[in-house]
């Protein structure tokens, strides 16, 4: 105990000095640490291919950055009965693996959970240094569209072991956006799904035949269909990437050209 008292310690530090150096602030260093650590425990535990990373936390991995880490943790899961209880035994057997380097002791008897509209919300005290923090995850539900998924590395702080996360491809998370903005152009959330597009589009080679796939799926499974005229209003990049596209669609053609994040173009 002593020693990972220690390691603890050490660690809180420096994420301090981190935060000092960056112009920081601390309590969201220590968040974002430990929900890091709690993706790298979910990554060598045997639930690693059930629980697809999504929300802010995937688009920051993807975007380098570019959109800032919250909060919570969102993971997507495949529906099932008894789903609250299921979720939280996974999650107390997640927070149980010891990675004694990483300092951070999870109190995993005390996670709290709360169904929600769109799925559940759970609570997970974890300790740092004298700090204790309440992660919060999100479990939603995956598309009843066919998706073949991927593994992303999410970013680490500190030098440590790296997690490899199963996720939706890019273009099925940037087709799930469109068919936000589509449906909503006028909402609030759709101006933030045009920035966190945009934000992929500067890091992000999109394939433009799989993007058209899941667009028409999504289309199908929500039961829309392509409109010449929309209210949909776009500017900049997001008109150059999405009018070749909507233009496609309409035509009821294939589109195989690759959108190239270093020259922001489709070729």
């Amino acid at each position: 105990m002593e020693t990972m008292s220690t390691q603890s310690t050490n660690v809180f530090t420096q994420i301090t000095e981190m935060a000092a150096a960056r112009q920081e602030n601390r309590e969201q260093l220590v968040s974002l640490y430990c929900q890091e650590r709690l993706l790298y425990r979910l990554s060598v535990s045997s639930y690693n291919d059930q629980f697809y990373l999504a929300g802010d936390l995937l688009l920051f991995a993807l975007t380098e950055g570019l959109v800032k880490p919250t909060k919570e943790i969102t993971l997507l899961a495949k529906p099932s009965a008894r789903q609250q209880e299921i979720v939280k035994q996974a999650l107390k057997e997640i927070c149980s693996i010891a990675v004694p380097e990483d300092g951070i002791e999870w109190n995993a008897e005390k996670i709290e959970s709360a169904l929600t509209e769109d799925g559940i919300h759970f609570t997970i005290p974890a300790t740092l240094g004298q700090t204790t923090t309440y992660i919060e995850v999100r479990i939603t539900y995956k598309e009843s569209v066919p998706v073949t998924p991927k593994t992303i590395m999410f970013p680490t702080l500190l030098a440590s072991e790296v997690a490899v996360l199963y996720t939706y491809p890019t273009e099925f998370v940037i087709a799930q956006k469109f068919i936000e903005m589509y449906q909503y152009p006028a909402l609030e959330k759709t101006s933030k799904a045009m920035l966190e597009v945009n934000q992929l589009l500067q890091t992000q080679n999109i394939e433009g035949r799989i993007l058209q796939a899941y667009i028409e799926a999504l289309f199908e499974r929500h039961h829309f269909t392509i409109e010449l005229n929309t209210t949909l209003e776009l500017t900049g990049v997001l008109k150059q990437f999405f009018s070749p596209i909507h233009e496609v669609l309409l035509a009821e053609h294939e589109f195989f050209q690759q959108w190239h994040f270093d020259n922001q173009a489709w070729q």
